[in-house]
Formats: C-alpha cells, sequence, structure tokens
C-alpha cells in the first residue's frame, strides 16, 4: 500500500492528508479534539476543495465567540450588583475558551502534530513555507489517483 502525506500547520492546528489506493484519510487535531475521517476515492472529487480557506465550524466559533464578549460587554455595562458582573464575567471566560479551543493556545505546538505512517512507512511530511505549493502538487496527485481508481 502507498501512502502519501502532508501536514499544514494552521493556528496551531495541524492537518495531515494521506491516501492509498482506496481511500483518502484526514487527520486532523484542533485544540483537544482529534479527527480522522475516511473518504473512498471515488466520492472524493467533489469534496477537494472543502478543507481550503477556514472551515464553518470555525467561523461559526468565532462569530459565538464574538457574540458572547459583546453580551458579556453589555451585562458588564449594564451591571447592578454582583450577580450581573459573574455572568458578565461567565460570558468573558467561555468565550475565551470557545477562542482557545479554535486556535489551540493552551497546548504546545508540538503536541498538536499528528503521528501518522502506513504498513509501509511511506510517509510524506512537508513543515517548510511552501505548504502552499506542497498541497495543490498533492491534490493533484490525488485527482490523479481517483482518476487511476475509477
Amino acid at each position: 500500500m502507498s501512502c502519501k502525506e502532508l501536514e499544514i500547520k494552521k493556528f496551531r492546528c495541524c492537518y495531515k492528508y494521506s491516501f492509498d489506493n482506496e481511500y483518502f484519510y484526514f487527520y486532523w487535531k484542533k485544540g483537544k479534539t482529534l479527527i480522522e475521517e475516511k473518504y473512498p476515492l471515488k466520492e472524493l472529487s467533489n469534496l477537494l476543495g472543502y478543507w481550503k480557506g477556514y472551515s464553518k465550524s470555525t467561523i461559526i466559533s468565532f462569530i459565538k465567540a464574538t457574540l458572547l464578549v459583546l453580551a458579556g460587554l453589555v451585562v458588564y455595562w449594564f451591571a447592578t450588583d454582583a450577580w450581573m458582573l459573574l455572568i458578565s464575567f461567565l460570558f468573558w471566560v467561555v468565550a475565551i475558551d470557545i477562542l482557545f479551543n479554535e486556535i489551540g493556545f493552551f497546548l504546545p505546538l508540538e503536541s498538536t502534530i499528528l503521528s501518522y505512517a502506513d504498513g509501509d512507512d511511506c510517509l510524506y511530511i512537508q513543515r517548510d513555507n511552501s505548504i502552499e505549493n506542497e498541497r495543490m502538487n498533492f491534490e493533484i496527485e490525488l485527482k490523479e489517483a481517483i482518476e487511476n481508481n475509477q
């Protein structure tokens, strides 16, 4: 089984792609969450652009955090007793927790790197500044693998 991998580090998150003759594997870790996804190559051609840019969940989390910070400010502004101050503080804590979970500030950068190798130890990892070009080359190779298996 041959395998190629590409690692992309962005906002202290690590994304790894790999594929063999039948499946495309997508491994990623965001904050403390480890996700492993596996897609058949034949069904993948319409999903290739899915991971470019920010995911919808990341955008929604930033919107939630922003709204919670604003709500905390409004409650703090109109606070008349200690309970309202506590509620505004809780809004800020939840917003900060959402942001830290998205960008992984609680974890050191090295701990977000996933280790994966297939049985033949055929491993490709890209860690320098030419990540965009390497990702495009990887996706071209993946498209060729999909076409060859159909």
